[in-house]
């Protein structure tokens, strides 16, 4: 906690630091997110995303997923004193009250998972409680934005099956990576909010991987929130971005759709580095300290910060 704010980062790729046989128990140069950094950045709450590459297919991408979790299992046992596995709201606050950090498990991308909607109360069964439906490859849930125009469509038979299991559940659907037919087809049968894990403002940076003001809005109408991406290809279209260009997307967000649905998503360790002023988790006191001092009250910071996923992850996982 960085002050009265509870700080909430909606994605980051640090378990495949784990993976690599990085120790996130200490600062490590290489991670952007490690247990020291955490504590110095104020973090409450981190999503871990389980992300298998997929140049792994046609292999055996569930060995993969399975060995990083164990490696992410392991190191949550070894820092069990300051960091712990939440699957709903009512461990986090628990574990906030006790001064600890909470991680939430997520799985980015369902071609890492057995074509089959078991594999959704498989997912929910050990812990996940967001899972990310595609990555850049199109699969076997949803058409990626990557791949839009060589595959039409947006959810399949099977995907659109799997997002009412997660609405029954308690999963968070991420449409973050989605084409935006399947954007839309979430935006037609989820009954949840669901959210952009790691994702910014077209307006501002025309990539195919960010939300258009019509895609705002539709997130703002069902309650959801929008983690504002912190790699420059989302930010600006040069090779250079800044904390600036952070709050320059939030501060769009925030007038398209007010400050109630957007949120922080880094995409730390899944991306070359960060912005500068923000190279690290341990950075988020600047970005806080940014938007206090572009104007915003601390009530909007706050919800910024970590309130705003909070809320849907309590709404949606209880």
């Amino acid at each position: 906690m960085y002050g009265e704010f509870v700080v909430a980062d909606a994605h980051c790729d640090t378990a495949l630091r784990a993976l690599d046989g990085h120790d996130l128990r200490a600062g490590d140069r290489v991670c952007h997110v490690d247990l020291p950094k955490m504590k110095a950045g104020g973090v409450d709450l981190q999503v871990f995303a389980l992300w298998v590459d997929n140049h792994c297919l046609p292999m055996r991408p569930g060995d993969r997923l399975s060995i990083m979790m164990a490696r992410l299992a392991s190191f949550l046992e070894d820092a069990a004193a300051e960091i712990g596995l939440v699957s709903d709201y009512s461990g986090f606050e628990k574990q906030l009250s006790e001064g600890k950090i909470s991680a939430l498990l997520a799985v980015e991308g369902a071609h890492s998972l057995p074509a089959e909607t078991a594999s959704i109360d498989l997912c929910h069964q050990v812990g996940v409680r967001l899972i990310t439906l595609c990555w850049n490859n199109t699969n076997w849930l949803a058409s990626s934005s990557r791949q839009a125009k060589r595959f039409p469509f947006g959810l399949t038979p099977l995907g659109r099956k799997a997002v009412k299991r997660m609405t029954e559940l308690g999963v968070i659907v991420d449409v973050s990576h989605a084409s935006e037919r399947a954007f839309w087809d979430v935006a037609e049968i989820c009954r949840n909010p669901f959210v952009a894990s790691h994702s910014c403002a077209k307006a501002l940076c025309d990539h195919h991987r960010n939300l258009d003001d019509e895609q705002l809005r539709a997130i703002a109408f069902v309650k959801g929130v929008v983690g504002v991406n912190f790699h420059w290809q989302f930010l600006k279209e040069e090779a250079q971005a800044s904390i600036e260009d952070v709050v320059s997307h939030i501060d769009y967000i925030i007038s398209k759709i007010g400050d109630d649905h957007v949120c922080l998503g880094s995409d730390f360790d899944g991306i070359p580095s960060g912005p500068k002023g923000l190279e690290d988790i341990s950075r988020i006191p600047r970005l806080i300290d940014a938007l206090l001092a572009k104007g915003y009250s601390e009530d909007t910071v706050k919800k910024v910060a970590g309130e705003n996923f909070l809320r849907v992850f309590k709404e949606v996982c209880g």
